[in-house]
């Protein structure tokens, strides 16, 4: 009974229920649950009992555990109280009568608690852990309903925010002996969870689900270096940690501690922070450099790098993916990215013997950076990525879903499915892990703060299997892995971030192996009748969190790859930067889209009112609703009629079932609107519309009202911050949004080739207008005509004829004719 068949599938026993947050926290992160969403429950002239397990923390073993307002307003409640010598003892409430209940005070294990109503007699019997304590005529006679709320009781007028530090689970009502309510306070769908007899809601405020433990990253330690580090995990549990070979951290997840090696000597052979390994069979940290073919050991008792020399060539493989093969005692790599170019190269290297077995182009997959890989026996398995057919950075790189296998005797490869039509865009951890038993992999993902998620090697499915990490992103260089201890059954993430300066912090994380779907946490996900595999399905929220990346087992990593430039130039910012251009920031920046906000430009982005990403707590149907309401309150001040936002979203149900799924998704969709800000969704004259009330913003609305202003330089310099920050919903496609599309893509080329003509805007500006326009027109001839005489004129003469060259060639494919202009004569053009 507790969650679904994937959790009764390990021999684990779950455990679940609802942690309330207590003193010493501020009133407003006090937790609060309010059952049937706050709603009279009906007596019908019947007993009423309700039974539940609570847990006693010890922390603040003080306040309320439930009240229960009555139809005539009166409360009745259990709560904690102390006396002088310090003695706290359980109390029940009834108008402003204290009744003392004699039971022994436990903490940290369960037991069960009941009460009954009679409305016939007014009569009260509470049963707190075994002892029973009868009240008579005690204010609830003639009552016809109850309201009911655990924690902080947020009803208006009978407010209490003391609450005990408690967890509670299985709460069920009766009604004259008759089960009519059952919360097990176990899947749920946010903060909110259903029953199990009529899907009535409890509301929850600040909750804390005790089974997302299950699926959530636990923080281990963070460990600071002055420079950005390389990591080896040994499958035992413990780190290795070096910056440049000449000092090792090494940290013991079985003892939780921390050492530290300095004074190493000898060649250290790696140029980048995704070369270092451990062979276990041998228990040998490995060092290696892909560009030079070299490799090395460290002998931990001599504190010396052998059989290997420095460094001396840049990196050409930030973000490939590479695994090794301690059978073979080999170091297989493919793909990555270097000196503006994607690869698609194929690198066996042989650390202890310093020799590159084999190196060749895999034709049959794309030049990428980003992909996951995991060896299982003479395959070699790949998954995703980005880049493009030429390897060109410049020329409009897209994410892969696909995977491969390729034979490691014979270099075949075999594409084992492939997959166009998911909705988020991510490039993945260096490594997969393969489970056996259900033929699948777990795989990282780069969105928000990480998340785990598995796909089938059979079928093109993806499931999320953590939550968020809740890691902010914000550095100069930011690189994730993850690893496995299968005797601990133990998952470990690690997060670096690096700033300017170089100075490093580590974050390290676990999670218990192996994962559960978080989707068999998802109540709504786990009744619905349409659960898609697709991964745009399966950005959840869970317990207030949201979803998103991380993978590992042999080593799983993940570099958002800072490249380095030649010859000790500064580090540059973020994966890889597009096009080779700088990234747009305005002098004067107009609009903060840190919290508060609804983004379109882009990609589709939703921060709340904290800064939090909350962008992933919305499923498509979600995302399609608030797109519509936003795009047609637009368009129409009153918004779309309810017969017609039914048929754009419900088409195939019948009209009582299409009614109801809008209710139910407008009701979701006003709870996580409540986490951004002041934005209300309005029903006038069964028009619906949405409101952004002050504080609150969208990216999208913004523009369109500035499109509609009189031309000026101000207006200009706000459409150009909004406008250049990427595409309208590139990765949003339906039907009915083609024409809001096409006419915001003429305003924008329109609006973006005027400001083309303009001499007072630097070349950064310029090119990024270019590639914005780009994105809404491939074949724009200003953009291309700016666009090669900046490059050209800035001594990128080959870069600005690639881009030309590509140019020709899709207005060939596109229109059936030449392009009429040679490369000379554009350049002339602009001069």
């Amino acid at each position: 009974m507790l969650v679904a068949a994937t959790l009764a599938a390990t021999s684990q026993d779950y455990e679940y229920g609802l942690h309330f947050n207590s003193y010493p926290l501020a009133s407003e992160r006090i937790t609060s649950l309010l059952l049937d969403n706050g709603k009279l429950i009906p007596t019908s002239g019947k007993t009423m009992k309700m039974t539940f397990s609570v847990r006693n923390r010890p922390e603040n073993i003080f306040g309320t555990i439930f009240r229960i307002i009555t139809d005539s307003g009166e409360n009745i409640d259990l709560m904690y109280s102390i006396d002088r010598k310090d003695v706290h003892y359980p109390i029940l409430v009834t108008g402003e009568n204290v009744t003392k209940i004699e039971s022994e005070l436990v903490t940290e294990e369960w037991f069960p608690v009941s009460i009954s109503l009679n409305p016939k007699d007014g009569g009260i019997v509470i049963d707190f852990n075994g002892t029973v304590t009868t009240l008579k005529d005690a204010g609830t006679k003639g009552a016809s309903g109850f309201r009911i709320a655990f924690g902080k009781c947020p009803l208006s007028g009978y407010t209490l925010d003391d609450v005990a530090s408690i967890d509670i689970k299985d709460i069920i009502l009766y009604r004259n002996n008759k089960k009519i309510r059952h919360w097990p306070l176990s899947l749920h769908e946010g903060e909110d969870c259903l029953d199990l007899i009529h899907q009535s809601r409890a509301s929850g405020t600040n909750t804390s689900w005790i089974i997302d433990q299950y699926i959530t990253w636990k923080p281990v330690t963070e460990i600071e270096f002055k420079n950005c580090p390389s990591v080896a995990f040994d499958p035992d549990g413990v780190f290795y940690l070096t910056t440049d070979g000449k000092e090792l951290k090494i940290f013991d997840t079985r003892r939780d501690s921390l050492s530290e090696i300095a004074g190493i000597s000898g060649g250290y052979p790696g140029n980048a922070p995704n070369q270092l390994t451990y062979d276990k069979t041998k228990g040998k940290l490995i060092a290696y450099n892909l560009d030079e073919g070299t490799g090395a050991t460290l002998n931990l008792e001599q504190k010396r790098w052998e059989g290997g020399k420095d460094a001396t060539k840049d990196h050409d493989f930030w973000n490939n993916t590479s695994c090794y093969d301690p059978k073979n005692e080999r170091v297989v790599s493919f793909g990555g990215y270097g000196h503006y170019h994607y690869n698609n190269r194929f690198v066996v290297l042989n650390p202890f013997g310093n020799s590159v077995n084999s190196a060749r182009i895999i034709e049959d997959i794309t030049p990428r950076y980003g992909s996951a890989s995991v060896i299982i026996d003479s395959l070699m398995y790949i998954f995703g990525g980005r880049g493009n057919m030429s390897g060109k950075q410049e020329l409009s790189p897209r994410y892969y879903f696909e995977l491969y296998s390729i034979n490691l005797n014979n270099f075949t490869v075999e594409k084992l499915w492939s997959r166009k039509d998911f909705t988020i865009d991510f490039v993945c951890g260096e490594n997969m892990i393969y489970d056996r038993k259900e033929d699948c992999f777990y795989v990282m993902a780069n969105r928000g703060g990480g998340v785990l998620i598995r796909i089938k090697r059979t079928a093109p499915t993806m499931d999320f299997m953590s939550l968020d990490c809740n890691v902010n992103y914000n550095s100069q260089y930011y690189w994730a892995n993850l690893y496995l201890n299968r005797e601990e059954n133990k998952l470990y993430s690690v997060i670096t971030k690096s700033q300017v300066d170089g100075s490093s912090r580590v974050h390290i994380f676990e999670m218990n192996y192996p994962p559960i779907p978080v989707n068999s946490l998802h109540q709504a996900m786990a009744r619905s009748e349409k659960t898609s595999k697709d991964i745009g399905g399966r950005f959840l929220s869970i317990g207030g969190l949201t979803l998103i990346f991380l993978s590992f087992g042999i080593s799983c990593s993940l570099a958002i790859v800072v490249w380095k430039r030649r010859r000790g130039e500064s580090l540059k910012t973020g994966a890889i930067a597009e096009a080779g251009n700088e990234e747009y920031v305005p002098e004067t920046v107009y609009y903060d889209l840190s919290r508060s906000c609804i983004c379109f430009f882009g990609g589709f982005k939703v921060m709340d009112k904290d800064g939090n990403d909350i962008t992933l707590q919305f499923t498509p149907t979600l995302k399609a609703l608030l797109v519509l309401l936003i795009l047609f309150t637009v368009k129409e001040s009153n918004g779309i009629i309810s017969g017609k936002l039914n048929h754009l979203l419900w088409s195939y149900k019948p009209e009582d079932s299409a009614n109801n799924n809008r209710n139910v998704y407008i009701s979701k969709l006003r709870s996580v609107l409540e986490q951004v800000g002041d934005i209300k969704i309005l029903n006038q004259n069964k028009f619906w519309s949405i409101s952004f009330g002050d504080g609150t913003f969208c990216d999208y609305c913004e523009a369109m009202r500035l499109y509609d202003e009189p031309d000026n330089v101000d207006s200009a310099q706000r459409l150009l911050e909004l406008l250049l920050k990427g595409q309208m919903l590139p990765n949003l496609e339906l039907d009915w949004m083609d024409d809001f599309k096409s006419e915001f893509s003429n305003k924008t080329i329109d609006f973006l080739c005027q400001q083309l003509k303009r001499k007072d805007l630097p070349d950064k500006v310029l090119l990024c207008a270019t590639d914005t326009i780009f994105q809404y027109d491939f074949l724009n001839e200003e953009a291309l005509k700016v666009k090669c005489a900046i490059l050209y004129r800035q001594g990128k003469a080959g870069l600005a004829k690639s881009i030309y060259d590509t140019f020709l060639k899709d207005y060939r494919t596109s229109l059936g004719i030449e392009y009429p202009v040679t490369f000379k004569e554009l350049i002339d053009g602009q001069k």
